[in-house]
């Protein structure tokens, strides 16, 4: 080759020819490896039965290591976590703290996430549900914060659907009252213009108020009335 006349000529140039032939070998054993690799990579990418091995078995090992990190958080064995419990265990285990840190969660969001593993809404939280919310926060797709705040609109919505609730059922329980009181007022007023027009006409007996029901006051009204006619008196005065 044209190379070795060179080097015969002058030797120091060997080096510059040796570099580069060494530089293009690399480069293409590097290159030959990379399509070995992705063909492999895409290859495993397709197989999704070992995918789905691979992902039970850290499926697996993940909830087997949040059940020995929930049993570390309950101090005194009672089957359940409170808040109080949690927010003690930041400070006293300290894999439950290097959790809070990969799910980006601080103190603040302590409580958050408390509730956003209490789904039940109980006060407490049952060995599975940790497990179970736990994993999913550190292997879903969306971030932690996203799951919170999914998590605070939940909370909020069902706050508001109780609301309205209560405000209804308010509305409603007013409504009857009140018709029941306009009814009693209407009726006492009604006994009260009664009461005031027999007085008027002089037909209403002594010791008759308007507490009397209708039956007596019309039977007084008509033994007045009688009394009138047959005495030829006018019933009104």
């Amino acid at each position: 080759t044209l190379a070795v006349p060179i080097i015969e000529a002058h030797p120091w140039s060997a080096i510059v020819f040796v570099g580069a032939l060494m530089t293009l070998v690399c480069g293409v054993l590097s290159l030959v490896v990379a399509v070995i690799v992705d063909t492999f990579a895409e290859a495993r990418e397709n197989d999704v039965t070992t995918r789905a091995a691979d992902l039970e078995q850290q499926e697996r090992h993940e909830k087997w290591v949040l059940g020995r990190l929930f049993n570390k958080i309950d101090m005194d064995a009672s089957g359940s976590l409170s808040f109080d419990k949690l927010q003690a265990a930041v400070s006293r285990v300290p894999e439950f703290r290097h959790w809070l840190r990969v799910l980006d969660v601080d103190r603040r969001d302590l409580h958050r996430l408390f509730l956003m593993i209490d789904s039940t809404g109980s006060g407490e939280i049952e060995p599975k549900e940790f497990v179970e919310v736990m994993f999913k926060l550190k292997n879903a797709d969306p971030k932690t914060a996203t799951c919170m705040l999914k998590s605070m609109v939940h909370h909020l919505e069902k706050d508001a659907r109780n609301f309205r609730k209560d405000v209804k059922d308010t509305l409603e329980t007013l409504q009857v009252s009140m018709e029941q009181k306009l009814e009693h007022i209407g009726g006492m007023l009604e006994r009260k213009v009664r009461h005031s027009i027999m007085m008027g006409m002089g037909v209403l007996p002594v010791g008759c108020d308007d507490s009397d029901n209708d039956d007596e006051l019309s039977q007084a009204i008509s033994i007045r009335m009688a009394s009138c006619c047959s005495s030829g008196r006018p019933a009104l005065r």
